[in-house]
């Protein structure tokens, strides 16, 4: 009986390690292939059954600055060539985009959010890179006059791997779509705490408030709800409006109301819902 045991216990070892050197073949990326493909430019925020992954890149207004795309040789094995990697400006991608990202199951687009192809006279987008013999990746560099990009729309450049001397291309990261959009003075991560009607005292460290202006931001509402709030800044005067809460609730502001352009902090008074609310942002740093 006790050898009928050890044969089992043997067998049973063997069965165990042979599956995990199956599963070790089957997950192991030594032998599988590189892809050329685009990396991430930024957090990606198209959703989970978007083909397109979609970006954002912000940029502080200035009359140029570089959008840095990778190319990535994606997988276990460094180059064993040069690659010259062709890319194409493909604004197809961004009408695509609109579509799975901006239009739900019923067919009703969220026209206002949908994104613009941007003017090709304000960008160059360079005709290939190369990834070096022995790396993974390289780096598409494209120049952008940031401060001729409006603030009437949301803009964006759609780009396509075309060519990868060939490499295998990929079938689901070859096509990307990057929100190229400008930041105003006030755009920026910052310490965040409100007293009043929702809370006695409520800090948040790291709330951002973004550009969707030339002279506005937008935030969240006390950064606990997923409504949105709209501030707009007089440049002349420094005052701080509330323009908006997403809801369409009525707002009653106050003239203490005030953008502190020395150390770029924001002082917000206004009553909401019967609530009587005090904001104070701090600038922490970009976003």
């Amino acid at each position: 009986m006790k050898k009928i045991i050890n044969y089992l216990l043997l067998f049973l070892g063997v069965a165990f390690f042979t599956s995990c050197l199956k599963d070790t073949q089957v997950i192991s990326p030594e032998g599988t292939h590189n892809v050329v493909e685009f990396g991430n430019v930024s957090n990606i925020l198209s959703g989970a059954n978007n083909p397109y992954r979609l970006y954002v890149a912000a940029f502080p207004v200035s009359p140029l600055d570089t959008l840095v795309v990778p190319v990535n040789f994606a997988g276990a094995n460094h180059a064993s060539k040069d690659i010259t990697v062709k890319i194409e400006v493909d604004n197809s991608v961004v009408d695509s985009l609109n579509v799975r990202q901006y239009v739900d199951d019923d067919g009703n687009p969220d026209s206002d959010r949908f994104l613009q192809p941007l003017d090709p006279a304000l960008y160059t987008v360079p005709a290939s890179v190369v990834i070096k013999k022995g790396s993974l990746g390289s780096e598409l560099l494209i120049p952008i006059k940031i401060d001729q990009i409006d603030f009437d729309a949301s803009y964006a450049i759609g780009l396509t791997i075309t060519d990868a001397s060939g490499e295998i291309i990929s079938g689901n990261f070859n096509k990307i779509v990057v929100n190229v959009t400008p930041k105003n003075d006030y755009d920026g991560v910052y310490e965040y705490k409100m007293d009043g009607w929702f809370a006695t005292t409520r800090t948040v460290p790291d709330a951002e408030l973004e550009t969707t202006g030339a002279h506005t931001v937008r935030g969240n509402l006390f950064y606990y709800y997923s409504n949105t709030i709209d501030y707009q800044i007089d440049p002349s005067t420094n005052q701080v409006t509330v323009i908006a809460i997403s809801g369409g609730y009525p707002i009653t502001n106050y003239p203490e109301s005030k953008w502190d352009p020395t150390t770029k902090s924001m002082h917000v008074v206004y009553d909401v819902l019967g609530g009587h609310m005090v904001e104070d942002f701090t600038y922490v740093k970009p976003r």
